[in-house]
């Protein structure tokens, strides 16, 4: 498995690049940058429920640093830290052991970026195809690779928050040094209007924040408790 992964979002045959993934092979330690880096809204939720939703400007372009030790931050280019974007949680990795964790969940705007190297030029880039390029919410999650699984990833919705039953949504994977990333896309009522600015959650990588569509240009923040379960060599995520 490769270190360093570009993960696209594909329309007919237009690759746009919306992160790249890497992860230190040493400490487990995973850093996500984007194109769209310096325009990210940061929602950020509190430990309590009684704490206020807050939302913060990216300082610039930089990275999310989740790493090994569970400490998960926000850090600009210059390696300065927005102290509102500091959060200790769930570990990548201690005494030896890798560990799963929600990394984090975003609200894309429209994808812009046709990187000079194209995609798939490399053999770790991975893409999500879509029929129609519209709004869509992804979830990731770090899970250890220390064996080959397969992955369902659900979620559970109020039909009045979908514009269709199933919903729009779809998963898979894709491997790094040590974890292997899965990730869930779905759609819900009111998300046809790209927001101008991604909006970006992420807390202590145990608990799973949900962006759903209330009116064009309006969400609502729901933080929901995982359950995992693994079958042999199949893992099932719930949200």
């Amino acid at each position: 498995m490769s270190g360093e992964c570009r993960f696209f979002l594909t329309e007919g045959a237009e690759h746009w690049q919306l992160f790249t993934f890497v992860q230190n092979k040493n400490d487990a330690s995973i850093y996500v940058g984007s194109p769209s880096f310096a325009d990210i809204k940061w929602l950020t939720v509190g430990v309590h429920p009684a704490e206020p939703l807050r939302i913060l400007d990216s300082p610039g372009g930089g990275k999310l640093s989740l790493h090994g030790t569970g400490l998960t931050h926000v850090r600009a280019h210059d390696g300065t830290s927005e102290d509102g974007l500091v959060f200790s949680g769930n570990i990548l990795m201690g005494a030896g052991n890798l560990g799963v964790r929600h990394m984090f969940t975003v609200l894309i705007s429209k994808p812009e970026h046709l990187p000079q190297s194209p995609a798939f030029n490399r053999k770790s880039d991975q893409s999500v195809h879509t029929k129609a390029l519209l709004p869509h919410v992804f979830i990731f999650w770090a899970v250890p690779a220390t064996r080959k699984l397969t992955v369902e990833v659900s979620a559970s919705f109020n039909a009045e928050d979908l514009e269709s039953v199933p919903p729009e949504s779809g998963w898979g994977t894709f491997g790094l040094a040590l974890h292997s990333v899965v990730w869930f896309a779905y759609r819900t009522k009111h998300m046809q209007r790209w927001p101008r600015h991604p909006q970006v959650c992420f807390h202590d990588g145990y608990t799973v924040p949900m962006l759903i569509g209330t009116s064009e240009g309006g969400c609502r923040l729901e933080v929901r408790a995982p359950r995992y379960a693994f079958d042999g060599a199949a893992l099932s995520i719930r949200v």
